[in-house]
């Protein structure tokens, strides 16, 4: 870190340093948590969120908030940093500029079809298909507040799809499965990969299309959950260098990938507005593996920024997932404040704050939401770095954290001011204070 604090100095002598708030860092324990002048007490009630923990504020960009109705009214987001409503039970309260909707589940049948059994493109009843797009638009319409007459008109839409083999040996074993036409399957191993991910591109894409064709507003800026260039890895993020990661073709999700030109493209990648790539929270404190959640979420910022030039609005969850030991559990307060920081310094656009509809009944207390919007609050002190002309300081690729599990600092220069947001996700003691 001290290295880096040279760096900031010397290059930027000439120049007006801000830190943002108290640097957010520390080297020797877990009590990370900067209260500066803020009087900030968090809840203690279960089911709760306060959301005058902070002052009001708004901040430039596309904040979407997905958690839970704690609230006498949608309108306090908006008062809270926050630009859309993503929440699916409370959409017909706010104007149609202000929604943005999941679609969850499109893939799901229930008729055991290769899409949603296999993750295949092959041999799927696409009027059946069709049949169950079009009731679920309705449905969307109905939760919106609209007719079923009219265009189903979010400002953001978002499509959750995720049924896709991303392993090529999981792909190559359906070359001789049943559903797999007879055409394909003598196909040796590169061409029949090469089918199916193009088969497969296609059929995503038909999804979209019949959406647009059949009640979607053209104005509605669309993205597919997790969609994007660079799968949400976790472990192999230093199996590959930054170059590496940045112009090997075969790590591009092969849904985003133009086969004739060699680049990231096709019709369903270009279809989407904005890309939502996801990073997850695997690991609790003291894993050894923690403190990757930090450098692991600005990778997914970064590696799929260095490939597209479209806009990025991540989906961040406040809970631990896929870890049985952890899942469902909320974060440390720390790592929800930083989360509302760093991606912005990264390149992010915008934030998709989700969580899962099945935990909002949980009897629980909701106080890490709170430690979010301390961040974003701390954040908007700070918010003309990030309006206008800008540029962003990224002396190191987080894909390099991840590996050296080094104290992380990002900067953003604008006219003769350089703000800083600095923390060390790799603490050397559990004390907590």
């Amino acid at each position: 870190m001290i290295a880096n604090l040279k760096f900031i100095f010397q290059t930027y002598s000439k120049i007006s340093i801000s830190i943002l708030g108290c640097i957010f860092l520390t080297l020797t324990s877990y009590a990370q948590v900067c209260n500066e002048d803020l009087n900030f007490v968090p809840s203690t009630k279960v089911r709760t969120i306060n959301w005058d923990v902070v002052p009001d504020f708004t901040l430039p960009f596309t904040n979407i908030y997905g958690g839970p109705s704690f609230y006498n009214s949608p309108q306090v987001i908006f008062r809270k940093g926050f630009s859309h409503l993503g929440n699916n039970q409370s959409l017909n309260l706010v104007n149609s500029k202000q929604q943005a909707i999941i679609y969850y589940g499109p893939a799901y049948l229930n008729k055991n079809q290769p899409w949603e059994i296999l993750k295949s493109p092959y041999s799927n009843d696409l009027f059946e298909y069709e049949q169950k797009w079009r009731n679920d638009l309705l449905f969307l319409k109905s939760i919106s507040g609209i007719s079923s007459e009219t265009k189903l008109n979010p400002d953001i839409f978002v499509f959750d799809i995720e049924r896709q083999q991303k392993n090529n040996d999981s792909i190559f074993a359906l070359a001789s499965h049943s559903t797999t036409p007879l055409s394909f399957r003598n196909l040796n191993r590169t061409q029949f990969l090469t089918q199916f991910k193009k088969d497969h591109q296609t059929l995503y894409f038909k999804l979209v299309d019949f959406f647009k064709a059949n009640g979607l507003s053209a104005d509605s800026k669309i993205s597919s959950y997790s969609d994007a260039p660079i799968w949400n890895v976790f472990a192999n993020i230093q199996g590959n260098s930054w170059e590496t990661w940045k112009s090997d073709k075969s790590l591009i999700n092969y849904v985003t990938y133009d086969f004739d030109l060699n680049k990231v493209g096709g019709k369903f990648y270009e279809s989407q507005s904005f890309l939502s790539p996801s990073a997850y929270y695997y690991f609790d404190y003291p894993s050894a593996l923690a403190g990757d959640y930090l450098s692991y979420m600005l990778f997914q910022i970064e590696a799929n920024k260095a490939l597209s030039s479209k806009p990025i609005i991540p989906f961040i969850w406040l809970r631990y997932s896929f870890n049985l030991e952890v899942k469902d559990r909320f974060i440390r307060d720390w790592m929800a404040e930083a989360s509302a920081i760093f991606p912005y310094f990264s390149g992010a656009n915008g934030i998709w704050l989700w969580d899962d509809p099945f935990t909002y009944s949980n009897n629980e207390k909701f106080s890490t939401y709170e430690y979010f919007l301390k961040g974003q609050y701390r954040l908007s002190r700070f918010k003309s770095f990030f309006e206008g002309n800008y540029e962003l300081v990224i002396d190191t690729p987080a894909r390099v954290y991840n590996e050296n599990r080094l104290p992380i600092w990002r900067g953003v220069v604008k006219d003769n001011n350089l703000l800083i947001a600095a923390h060390n996700p790799y603490p050397k003691s559990e004390t907590e204070e």
